[in-house]
């Protein structure tokens, strides 16, 4: 009897190596594969996210652009800028202020201007701001750029001189007549805190980094202004000028990029994997406390059996 007893004794106990062993062998696959499938589950997540913050990105940035290009097409300013020379001053000038104030107000932006090529006239909704000196004030820089580049439209961030020097996104639009005689540049300013509280936002509910920046990595969009064309970002930039999100992990983080034609820029998203990662690990946590708490409960089944055999 006792060595039947002892017998018995032996095979629970190779029993419980062997449940052991497959418990842990099953719960290694079982995280490998959970791992694999939470790695694939997170990078598809990071572009579904990507892609939310695109649209509002574009909803926001693509409209100014629409009413930049309207103002540019408008007749009324072309027979103005034609008639410049004709007309005193002080009456262009009344002009110009009523037109970018309608402009302004109508659309909720923090900025309307117009720009004459032939003075070199310098309008906003408040009046006559300047004469644009292109050699020698650093401020106008700006335009001789846009005039050097010879494009229908283009956005460029700057301090608005007409508004205490508020940090703005203006998108700079041409006027040329039928013959492609550049007549002059206007367009709209996008308060940068309104477009910053949208990425704000966003970075707040999806916990990732959102930037906005030129071909060359230069951050033109950011939460903190002091990074505002002081950062940059090139050397994660990707070059594929796709309409598709191009993704790779840098580091501790994902990081996708996607070329905006319509603003010449990059969006550039950051997501860190820490959190992913300890999504995992509380995974590995559950697993093994439920490995622990069945081994315990077959543990203690076996013993209640031997004692009542011995018995």
């Amino acid at each position: 009897m006792k060595k039947y007893l002892s017998e018995k004794n032996d095979f629970s106990k190779i029993m419980v190596v062997i449940i052991t062993m497959a418990l842990t062998l099953s719960i290694s696959i079982t995280c490998f594969i959970s791992k694999e499938l939470m790695a694939t589950r997170d990078e598809e997540m990071t572009k579904v996210i990507a892609s939310d913050v695109y649209d509002d990105i574009n909803n926001e940035l693509l409209k100014p652009i629409m009413v930049s290009q309207a103002m540019a097409n408008d007749m009324f300013l072309h027979q103005n800028l034609k008639m410049e020379s004709t007309i005193p001053e002080e009456a262009e000038t009344e002009l110009m202020k009523n037109y970018l104030r309608t402009m302004k107000e109508r659309f909720d932006y923090s900025a309307a201007f117009l720009v004459a090529e032939s003075s070199k006239n310098y309008w906003q909704a408040s009046g006559l701001i300047k004469k644009m000196d292109l050699e020698n004030d650093p401020h106008d820089i700006w335009y001789k750029d846009f005039v050097a580049k010879d494009v229908d439209y283009a956005f460029n961030v700057d301090t608005d001189e007409a508004n205490k020097l508020s940090l703005t996104i203006f998108v700079n639009t041409g006027i040329k007549d039928d013959d492609g005689n550049l007549l002059g540049v206007c367009g709209v300013g996008v308060g940068m805190n309104g477009v910053q509280k949208i990425i704000e936002k966003n970075e707040k509910i999806y916990k990732i980094k959102i930037n906005l920046v030129d071909r060359d990595g230069l951050v033109q969009v950011d939460t903190e202004s002091t990074n505002i064309e002081n950062s940059t970002l090139a050397n994660i930039l990707s070059n594929q000028r796709t309409e598709n999100f191009f993704i790779s992990k840098i580091d501790d983080r994902y990081v996708l990029t996607k070329y905006i034609p319509a603003f010449d820029w990059y969006l550039v998203i950051q997501r860190n994997v820490d959190e992913m990662q300890n999504k995992f690990l509380n995974f590995i946590l559950y697993i093994s406390t439920g490995f622990l708490i069945a081994l315990t409960a077959l543990f203690l089944f076996m013993r209640s059996n031997l004692n009542e055999n011995k018995n």
